[in-house]
C-alpha cells in the first residue's frame, strides 16, 4: 500500500511537472524514466550498496550532518521502509510515462476556457485533470498494485526478507518455500490467496471507476 499510494501520486506529479516547455525536456524525462529500465536485481543491488552500513551513500550523507548513520538493512524497523524506497524509485518513472501520455491527450482549449473563467491551477487539477485522467489512473493503480506484490528480486538483494522476516512479503515467501516438496500444499494455498487478493482489488477498482464515470 505504501508503494502504491506514494509511487502513483509521485508519478502523476512528475508527469505534470514535465508536461510543459522547459529546457532539456528530453533529458529530464529520460532521467526520471531511466530507473524503470534497469533490471530489478541490478537496481536492488545498487540500493543495497547505498544502504550499506560502513560505505553506503545514505549513511555517508547522514554523517555529514553529524548523524552516526542507520542500519538500513539490519534494523527490523527500517528494512521494510528501505524496500519501499527502492520500489518507489524503480516504478514512479514508469507510471509517469502513462500519466504524461494521458495529459498530452487532454485538449488544451479546455484549460484555456477554465482559465478565462477564473479557475486557479488547483481548481483545474481537481475539476479537469483528475476526471479526464480517470481511466489512466485506474490502469496505473492496477499495475502498481500488481507490481507491489511482485517483490522478489528486491528482497533477495536487500536482506532476503530479514531480519526475522520483518521485510518478508507474500510472493518472496512463496519463492522461499516452493523448492521443498513437503511445502507444496502451503505454497498452493498462498498462491491462491495472492491471486484472489489481486482479483478483488482489480475488480473493485474497475467497478468504482466505472460507477464514478457514469455519475
Amino acid at each position: 500500500f505504501a508503494t502504491v499510494f506514494i509511487g502513483v501520486p509521485l508519478g502523476l506529479l512528475m508527469a505534470i511537472l514535465l508536461n510543459r516547455k522547459i529546457r532539456f525536456m528530453g533529458l529530464w524525462r529520460f532521467a526520471v524514466f531511466y530507473p524503470s529500465l534497469l533490471p530489478l536485481i541490478g537496481a536492488a543491488s545498487i540500493w543495497a550498496f547505498i544502504f550499506s552500513d560502513s560505505i553506503g551513500l545514505a549513511n555517508a550523507v547522514l554523517r555529514t550532518f553529524g548523524h552516526p548513520g542507520l542500519n538500513w538493512l539490519g534494523d527490523p524497523n527500517l528494512v521494510l521502509m528501505s524496500v519501499i524506497i527502492v520500489n518507489i524509485w524503480k516504478q514512479s518513472g514508469y507510471f509517469m510515462i502513462f500519466f504524461l501520455a494521458g495529459l498530452q491527450n487532454i485538449p488544451r482549449d479546455i484549460y484555456e476556457a477554465a482559465s478565462l473563467d477564473g479557475a486557479t491551477d488547483w481548481q483545474e487539477f481537481i475539476a479537469l485533470t483528475l476526471p479526464l485522467l480517470r481511466r489512466t489512473i485506474l490502469f496505473v493503480m492496477v499495475i502498481s498494485f500488481t507490481f507491489a506484490f511482485q517483490t522478489v528480486e528486491q528482497l533477495q538483494a536487500l536482506g532476503q526478507g530479514g531480519p526475522n522476516d520483518s521485510a518478508n512479503l507474500l510472493l518472496y515467501l512463496i519463492f522461499q518455500n516452493i523448492s521443498e516438496r513437503r511445502n507444496w500444499g502451503y505454497v498452493n494455498a498462498m498462491t491462491i490467496i495472492l491471486v484472489a487478493m489481486l482479483l478483488i482489488f482489480t475488480v473493485s477498482n474497475f467497478v468504482l471507476f466505472e460507477r464514478q464515470e457514469e455519475e
